[in-house]
């Protein structure tokens, strides 16, 4: 009775999340998010509670024709789950308001009418990104093609076959400084995601709050007593290789590793792969005729700088180093200077920092953008576009001699 009685009182008082479990393996991408899938989304803090709903190829978006309408612009947008942006409703998306924004506006394009596809998905990298391309985008014919890359992890994602080999989806990797294609292993997929599968279906997890509440709580104490207990045999030895790689691989700090100043052999070799990857999406696109751009959204370490000193208080021995939150960005530039000549990459962080002085940019306890955050990017970018890509455009068109 007492356990029935808490678990109301949960129920009453408590947000309780929703899972939308849409994720199925892919043998071109690896996995993608269920053909025609609906459900709910939310957190247990009950910040947003959306709606999900997926095109027949499973992406959070309506269905387009393969033959684009005449006297329409189409941008395909590549990215994670910061442009699949389940934390909002679809119509608050940045691709969705991107795409009105730039059609409230028609003179500035010719008065075509603009069609913006959203190809995010999360957990994507540069691979996958390179991989949804060939397979699921080209075939649209888009006129625009903008990789959206969220500095966070997309970089150090690229480099995920390292530790995850056997998970069974497709991926390259570095060989003799080019890249190799390692196919798809469904056996090993489905087998992966079977189990991924009957883990999230916990009967008590998914259908109690109460377990629920205790489950995220005990967590979180155990998360917290891992630094706070740090043992003697685990302190960090910045001349030992094995303790710099426990420091983090087993601490949870990995997320940081990439910003290492001056970089390690490991950030030199996510930077080998992560330009090269981006190189022959590139050179792809452009190959067949569209224009190619990338976008740059910032962590919190980018919009929040100021915060970073008291964040380094709560991690033991990340103070030893030195970190350049600058990278990802200085080196995209670097690894595309034909595409930054041109001014086609976009660095969102002075917009991000700026928006986020009037509301917040990301939730509180989720780093995924608010509805303004979203629409602080959708703004910068039919900015961006209007000064500067659909000049770019034209050009591209004119060379190639086509209009698409």
């Amino acid at each position: 009775m007492g356990l029935g009685f808490a678990e109301l009182m949960v129920r009453l008082f408590t947000p309780h999340p929703h899972y939308a479990d849409l994720v199925v393996p892919d043998a071109h991408v690896g996995y993608i998010t269920k053909p025609g899938g609906a459900g709910r989304y939310s957190n247990r803090f009950g910040e947003f509670d959306t709606e999900i709903r997926l095109n027949h190829e499973g992406f959070r978006d309506t269905d387009h024709p393969l033959q684009k309408p005449a006297n329409m612009i189409r941008i395909a947008i590549l990215g994670d789950s910061l442009t699949e942006a389940e934390q909002v409703e679809e119509p608050q998306t940045f691709v969705r308001r991107f795409e009105t924004l730039l059609n409230e506006k028609p003179s500035d394009h010719g008065n075509r009418t603009i069609e913006c596809m959203n190809f995010g998905i999360d957990g994507y990298d540069t691979q996958q990104e390179l991989l949804c391309y060939e397979y699921y985008v080209r075939k649209y014919k888009p006129d625009v093609v903008i990789l959206a890359v969220y500095v966070h992890n997309d970089f150090q994602g690229n480099l995920f076959y390292e530790t995850d080999e056997g998970f069974g989806r497709p991926y390259f990797k570095l060989n003799k400084g080019k890249l190799e294609k390692v196919e798809a292993n469904m056996e090993v997929m489905q087998k992966n995601y079977a189990a991924m599968l009957a883990e999230d279906e916990d009967h008590w997890y998914r259908r109690s709050h109460l377990y629920n509440k205790a489950y995220d709580a005990i967590n979180y104490l155990i998360e917290r007593s891992k630094n706070k207990g740090i043992s003697a045999e685990s302190k960090l030895d910045l001349h030992d290789p094995q303790s710099v790689e426990y420091f983090w691989s087993n601490r949870g700090y990995g997320r940081y590793h990439y910003y290492v100043d001056p970089p390690d052999d490991y950030v030199k070799r996510v930077d080998q792969i992560t330009k090269l990857l981006m190189t022959r999406l590139k050179n792809e696109v452009q190959a067949d005729g569209a224009l190619f751009t990338v976008v740059l959204i910032g962590t919190k370490e980018n919009f929040e700088p100021d915060k970073w000193p008291q964040l380094v208080k709560k991690y033991p021995d990340l103070e030893q180093w030195r970190f350049d939150w600058s990278r990802p960005f200085d080196r995209t530039a670097a690894f595309l200077p034909d595409v930054a000549a041109q001014g086609n990459i976009l660095d969102m962080r002075p917009f991000l920092r700026k928006g986020n002085e009037e509301k917040p940019i990301a939730w509180r306890h989720d780093f995924h953008h608010t509805p303004w955050g979203n629409e602080v990017v959708a703004r910068a970018m039919a900015d961006w576009f209007r000064s500067t890509v659909f000049a770019s455009l034209k050009k591209q068109q004119k060379k190639s001699g086509v209009s698409r």
